[in-house]
Order: C-alpha cells, then structure tokens, then sequence
C-alpha cells in the first residue's frame, strides 16, 4: 500500500523552513490507538476534579503519555550521572546521557515538525532511546555483553560460557519500560505504546546478533509487535529518532574533543578539518545533477565555515554545532522526501496483535508500517559522515584519559559483578523480590522440588521460622520467609551446582549433563512446548541461572557511575 499526503510533495531541505503537513511525509504518521498498548489505558485518577465534563487528569494519554511515563522515571533521572563519553568529573560541559537525550528529542522534534511527522512519539522515543545504557558509557556495556553471552572466562567462579543473548542497551531500554519499571504493587512495565517500545530498541544497530526478544518484554507481549525482522524501525518518527541520535553524537563527539587537552584539538582545528572533508567531497562531485540538492546543503555548510575565519567575534564551538546540525537535519529531510517519491512499495498495511489470544475484531488496529528505511543520510551525507567518523575515532581513541577512564570502568564492573554473583544476599531487597518473580516464572516450565532437611525454606504467607516439611517447591519459596542457609542452598542451584542432597532430581536425568556446554546451549533452543520432563527439568534450571545473572546484570547497568564507584569502594576498601 503506497501512502501519499496532500497535493504537493513540497520541500524539506534548509533548516528553518516549514514544511507543514503538505510533505509527502505527513501521510507516514503515526495515529494513537488504544489497542496501540498493552493494556487498555487506565482511567485517569480523580476524573471530574476541575468541574463538570472536564478531563479529571493533567497527564496525558497515548504518545505523549509515553512521554510523561519516561520523563517522570527514575531511568531517566540517573541519565545524569552516566558517561556519555568523556566522564563529567573532568568537565563540567561535558555531556552526560541525560544532556545528549535532550539534544536528541529537540533534533528529533525539529525533523517531525519538518517531515509532518507525530511529536509525542517522536519525543518520547527520544527521551527514552538511552535508558538502557550502562554506567561509565559504551565500556560498561562492552563488559557485560562478555558475561551475559557467555565470552566472559574465568571471571565467575564455575559459570558455563552458556549463550543467554548478551546484553544491549537498547534491548535493556524496552525491559525497563515493558517490565522492569512498575507504577504499582503486583504489575510490571508501564504500559507503554509499542511504536514507542520499537523505536527505543531500533534506535541502533544490533550489529547482525540475534536475541530472544521475549526475554525483554512484558510476558503477555507477542515480540512480533516490535518487528524484530527488520533491523530499523517501522515508523517514521523512530527512523527519525535514529537519524536525530547520529546527527547528536557526531556534534558532541566533536564539541566536546575540543574540551579535551589530551585530544590536542581546537574548535579551530575542527573547523579546519570540516572545511577539508566537504571541499573534497564537493570536488569528487563536482558533475553530479543527481546529487543537487544534498551537495547544496554541503556547499553551504563549507562555505559557512570559511567565513567564520574572518569573523573573530562568534564563540566558534557553538558556531559549529548549529552549522553541523543544520547540515545534517537538512540532508535527512530532504533524502526522506526523495524517497517517498521513489516508485516501489513504501508502506504495509498489518495487523499488530497486541496481546495473547485476542480477537480480530476488537483487539488489533491497522497501522502504517514502513517497509524500508525512509529518514536517512543521502549518499552525499554518508560520505561526509563517515569521513568525519573516522576522524573522530582517531582522535578520541588515542587520548590517554579515556582509555585510564575506560579500565577502570571495567575494572569496577568486573569486580562488582564477580562479587555478587559470588554471594547474591549482598543483592538489595528489591532485587531479590525480582529474583523471586523470576523463580516463580521458571517454575511453570518444571516445578523443582527442593529438600529443607538442615535449612529453612519459607512460603509464601509464613512469617514464622518453621521448617515446611521434607521437600518445598520452588513456585512456593518465599526468599523474604527463608533462612541465608536456604538462600544459599537455592543460589547453589541457580549456579547450576546440581546435587541429588539439595533437590529432588527425576529419575531419567542424569546430572552429568549439566557440565556439557553444547547439550545446555541446544535446551535453550528449544520450544518448551517441544521438551520431555527431563529436558523441562534442565531448561528450569538454565532458566534459573539466567535469572541470578539477568538480575545482577540489571542491577548493575541501573547504576550511575557515582554509585557503581561507591559500592565498589563499599564492597573492596576497608574503612
């Protein structure tokens, strides 16, 4: 289904300009169902309270409730303490993840207005496209993505190289909004719309790796909804947010380099460098009708540049960032309108279910769904992007205070984690109120009967101390009721220590399968639906060592860089 708004393609191309409702876009925009959630949205609290047949609350609803759920967050307010490249205790201008997200949702919101294209949603993907980010930047993520995908060795005492997925922060982003984060007692996630879900995790590259998406999202949630087949996303406004993300981290890339003594560059320098990168570009092309307007729009950023070398009154840093962005949002916007002029398929028309078991008639919604990438550089602004990459790589990689930041980093992480996984009771409470959701979960693939004899494994509702019998099963271990030697007793399973004197082990399974890394990797394959009560019986296992390290793991990238230091000062320093 090829999808046209109004009479006129118009024009996007120099920022500034209106381009209205009357683009070619405007027709790619996203309209708020309520079967676009989870849930049914809820009522809003105290409905009347400013009178007769006014609205009783003054939150919103759909997208730009998305965007009052993320705002208000707690993900979102530690985004200030966490590295986005260069660590804050050095400078106070340099950007934090907090500072970088507002820069992108004001690029992204300039390019919706631009390409017609919904604000709300394209803010909301904004503000929330880095919640899933780790402390101390990119290493952090790098560390644990080595453990959770079993590439780590010899950092965790007897842990199996199994393959649970690895660890991305976009991926991390959609599971604190869809489960993690909750609003109530006995409900997990936010409910947000999936269009905001699926730009969040399709803001960036998942360089070709595979992950189970159910791993990441509210259990009710078919992952079909977030189209994890296409590696961008479906909506115009989240292939807005990606070009909005890019666009943000090449100017702070090099905004912030010039505040740093150890890269040796100037805003001088940059400019200079910039000047370079478009003149020999502009030179290659200098034949090209097909390139028109794009090598305009770089014509114009060179020749910007080269006047600001007579003008010695501009703050040059600032003077470069507006330049760059320019140049970028109006090479994106344009390249949008070209291509919706381009004959062959744009748009699908699905149906997303949204929920397990629903109906066609009430439960599902049509919705414009792209089926190729729509706001992206021309191939002029992929030139000039990646010349400018790599430039920025050179000389970021080499400064010696990032690479002494960078190992520390991931000498804290290693650390921390190595020690919790060590002794999970340092956990706080309510990580492992989580452990024990997760527990329970595990426990409808293969209920694991485990022997109290020399321990006490509380239940749920016991808050006396008694022993419960001979055996407990795990859908009814209360870790709050439990004694530390229970705890232990339970996290020695979840480590997969498997012993006949700790659990009760069915007859046709032999333990020592828990030591064959390739039989575990193939049980985690498998359908549950597919599995013998043998193979049940290991999966429930695996499914339990997954959880002790998924909640570490979350623990971990929730934290701020101040709080990663401080705990590990806590766990290592004496005094």
């Amino acid at each position: 289904m090829n999808t046209e708004a109004g009479s006129s393609a118009g024009e996007a191309g120099t920022a500034g300009s209106s381009a209205g409702t009357s683009v070619k876009t405007a027709g790619l925009k996203q309209v708020f169902r309520p079967t676009d959630c989870l849930f049914p949205p809820e009522e809003d609290f105290g409905t009347g309270i400013f009178g007769e047949g006014l609205p009783g609350s003054v939150f919103s609803s759909g997208f730009a409730g998305d965007k009052d759920v993320i705002i208000f967050s707690r993900p979102f307010r530690r985004l200030q303490d966490k590295t986005q490249i260069y660590p804050g205790e050095m400078n106070d201008h340099y950007r934090t993840r907090l500072t970088h997200s507002l820069e992108v949702a004001h690029i992204a919101e300039l390019m919706a207005r631009l390409l017609g294209a919904d604000a709300d949603l394209t803010a909301a993907i904004a503000l929330g496209h880095d919640l899933g980010h780790t402390p101390f930047g990119h290493r952090g993520e790098r560390v644990l993505h080595e453990i959770m995908s079993g590439r780590e060795t010899g950092l965790l005492p007897e842990q199996l190289p199994l393959r649970y997925g690895g660890f991305r922060h976009n991926y991390h982003g959609v599971r604190l909004l869809d489960f993690i984060e909750t609003h109530r007692v006995g409900v997990y996630g936010r409910n947000l719309c999936w269009q905001t879900l699926e730009g969040i995790l399709k803001h960036t590259k998942t360089n070709g790796e595979q992950y189970d998406l159910s791993r990441f999202i509210h259990p009710e949630r078919d992952p079909s909804c977030l189209f994890p087949e296409t590696d961008f996303s479906v909506t115009l406004e989240g292939q807005i947010v990606a070009a909005a993300d890019e666009i943000a981290q090449r100017q702070q890339d090099l905004d912030d380099a010039a505040k740093n003594k150890e890269t040796k560059l100037s805003s001088e320098n940059i400019r200079d460098q910039l000047i370079r990168i478009s003149g020999k570009i502009l030179e290659r092309h200098r034949n090209d009708p097909e390139n028109e307007r794009p090598l305009l729009f770089l014509r114009k950023l060179h020749d910007d540049l080269e006047r600001t070398k007579q003008d010695r009154s501009l703050f040059l840093g600032d003077h470069l960032i507006r330049c760059l962005t320019e140049y970028y949002v109006s090479d994106v916007c344009f390249e949008a309108q070209r291509r919706c002029q381009e004959d062959g398929e744009l748009t699908r028309q699905t149906f997303v279910q949204l929920r397990k078991g629903c109906s066609l008639s009430d439960e599902r919604g049509t919705c414009v769904i792209l089926c190729r990438k729509i706001a992206d550089l021309s191939a002029v602004g992929k030139e000039t992007d990646d010349s400018l990459k790599k430039w920025i790589s050179c000389r970021i990689s080499v400064a010696s205070d990032v690479n002494i930041f960078d190992e520390r980093a991931e000498n804290v992480i290693r650390q921390l984690f190595r020690s919790l996984y060590k002794n999970p009771l340092q956990l706080p409470g309510y990580e492992r109120t989580r452990l024990e959701m997760f527990l329970k979960r595990n426990a409808e693939i293969y209920d694991v009967e485990f022997r109290n004899e020399g321990v006490i494994f509380g239940t749920d509702g016991d808050d006396d101390t008694d022993e419960t019998g001979e055996t407990v099963l795990q859908s009814q271990i209360s870790l709050r009721n439990s004694s530390g030697a229970a705890f232990r007793r339970l996290t020695d399973i979840m480590k997969l220590r498997i012993s006949a004197d700790e659990i009760v082990i069915p007859e046709n399974v032999d333990i020592s399968v828990f030591s064959d890394v390739s039989y575990l990797n193939s049980i985690l394959k498998m359908p549950v639906s597919e599995m013998k009560e043998e193979e049940r019986f290991v999966r429930a296992c695996l499914e339990n060592n997954f959880a002790l390290l998924s909640v570490i793991c979350s623990y971990i990238a929730g934290m701020t860089d101040n709080y990663a230091v401080r705990e590990f000062r806590k766990f290592f320093i004496p005094g």
